[in-house]
């Protein structure tokens, strides 16, 4: 009988010490400081909700009007800006001015709008990453996440545009065009690295890897890994040992 009860009280302080710890571990977790600026009351609090779901995220406030920004970036010490890219309030000059200004501070672009011309002009800006306000959840997750440890993040409609508009782009067999960035990848894949180990060379996104992945296996018309390592060969990409 002795036993038993030893037995029940054990386990009923573990799980209260065990109860404690979690308290204390999330406590203690670093979380991701977010301000978000955006004329749409109804499109921030959505977003807000979206995030602080997030146990490692904390939306510190939300601003519809650009004067506010750079007095709030200052006194709350915000990690990361999610700014509405085709609000009427937003400035860009104004958001490169506050990039030089912060230069600490993590840019994400939300925008409805898809014009190459604008996309161009927000990466010039200083901003890291560029989402489409129809994005699902775990995209916007994903790009709070990649953005903060210092990796570029564009959601797939933005990435394919990005595509279009490079300016390089280099011709490696009769009728496919490949873009600098794709023969890179083909040839890091070609050598063996993974997706995250590629996106950590490159500092890029595992999404981002992935998609121009799935870019060049459509562009070479291949079905797979090996696919991509017999081209690169064939192409001199790469040397065989």
């Amino acid at each position: 009988m002795f036993v038993k009860k030893h037995h029940i009280w054990f386990f009923d302080n573990l799980y209260i010490v065990l109860f404690l710890f979690r308290i204390i571990l999330n406590s203690d977790m670093k979380k991701i400081r977010v301000l978000i600026a955006d004329g749409s009351y109804i499109f921030s609090e959505g977003l807000k909700n979206i995030l602080n779901v997030e146990k490692n995220i904390e939306v510190l406030a939300c601003i519809s009007e650009f004067n506010n920004l750079e007095n709030l970036l200052s006194e709350t010490e915000a990690e990361l800006l999610m700014i509405d890219y085709s609000s009427r309030f937003f400035d860009e000059h104004k958001l490169s001015e506050v990039c030089l200004k912060f230069p600490n501070i993590k840019v994400i672009a939300i925008t409805s709008e898809l014009p190459r011309i604008r996309i161009a002009t927000a990466i010039r800006s200083g901003i890291n990453g560029y989402l489409l306000k129809d994005c699902c959840k775990e995209e916007i997750i994903e790009a709070v996440n990649e953005t903060i440890n210092g990796k570029q993040f564009f959601c797939g409609n933005v990435f394919g545009i990005l595509q279009e508009t490079e300016e390089e782009k280099t011709d490696k067999c009769e009728g496919v065009s490949l873009s600098k960035r794709e023969i890179e990848i083909i040839q890091l894949i070609a050598e063996g690295l993974t997706n995250k180990e590629i996106a950590d060379k490159l500092f890029l996104s595992s999404h981002t890897v992935n998609t121009h992945r799935k870019n060049i296996m459509h562009k070479l018309r291949l079905k797979n890994t090996a696919g991509i390592v017999i081209y690169a060969l064939k192409e001199n990409l790469i040397h065989a040992d």
